[in-house]
């Protein structure tokens, strides 16, 4: 399972998700194949490649544009310490 490792940053919903997982940035290499669950709160993304993935995640944020908020804000409460 992979955890968001900082907030995304980018002009597309794919670069900011891609800037959170850096393990998924190290995939993207010509002939790699990942596949895999992309589970997001109650949505389910399964894929066969990174491709696959990244059309997508694009197609459920055009959908559920709100889903990106809420990557956004998990994100930014999962380092957000309490004293």
């Amino acid at each position: 399972m992979l955890v968001p490792q900082r907030a995304g940053i980018g002009s597309t919903p794919w670069a900011k998700l891609v800037h959170m997982f850096p393990q998924m940035k190290n995939r993207i290499q010509k002939g790699l194949e990942t596949m895999g669950d992309f589970r997001i709160d109650d949505t389910e993304i399964p894929f066969k490649s990174l491709v696959g993935l990244k059309r997508d995640y694009g197609s459920v944020v055009r959908r559920m544009p709100d889903i990106e908020t809420f990557v956004e804000n998990f994100v930014k409460n999962t380092y957000v310490k309490n004293y």
